[in-house]
């Protein structure tokens, strides 16, 4: 993982332990950690997680402009184009979590996130020490895998355990 996704990844985390209830970190079991949280607590965390996923995002895209020199003459965009100023470019490059769904009577819907990851933990308790905020990585629109790809990367080693 790159520097910059590292950063997010832990931004994220801080952000998404404060939108959760008070719960203890336990880093050597995050597995037993999230079976122990209730459907809302889980779905608090892919909340805060997707939220500072896309604030750290925005904020890194919006620094291409600056490292860029947009407003200068040499700038790699065009004014009368925005989708080619590198903030546009580098948003495109970045992957994304449309899978959550809203429903406007129900609310969003967290499951196709917090199900794989439930299902990865309840499946393989040998992998509880995987932690949960390195697994929503693979559960971007590019990546999306199922519990049982979360699995077969862990058993052929694809799987940290630390990040």
């Amino acid at each position: 993982m790159k520097a910059h996704g590292k950063l997010i990844v832990v931004g994220l985390l801080l952000l998404a332990l404060v939108g959760c209830k008070s719960h203890s970190l336990d880093y050597k079991n995050p597995g037993l950690q999230w079976l122990s949280w209730s459907s809302i607590d889980r779905s608090n965390f892919v909340y805060g997680y997707i939220e500072g996923y896309g604030e750290g995002m925005n904020r890194a895209c919006l620094s291409a402009n600056d490292l860029f020199d947009k407003d200068k003459p040499r700038v790699p965009g065009h004014d009368d184009v925005p989708s080619t100023f590198p903030s546009a470019r580098s948003r495109a490059s970045v992957d994304q979590f449309s899978s959550l769904k809203v429903d406007v009577s129900k609310g969003p819907d967290y499951s196709p996130y917090t199900d794989v990851i439930t299902a990865f933990y309840t499946q393989h308790p040998e992998y509880r020490n995987v932690p949960f905020v390195y697994l929503m990585q693979f559960l971007t629109d590019k990546e999306h895998k199922s519990a049982d790809d979360l699995y077969s990367m862990a058993k052929s080693g694809k799987l940290s355990t630390s990040w």
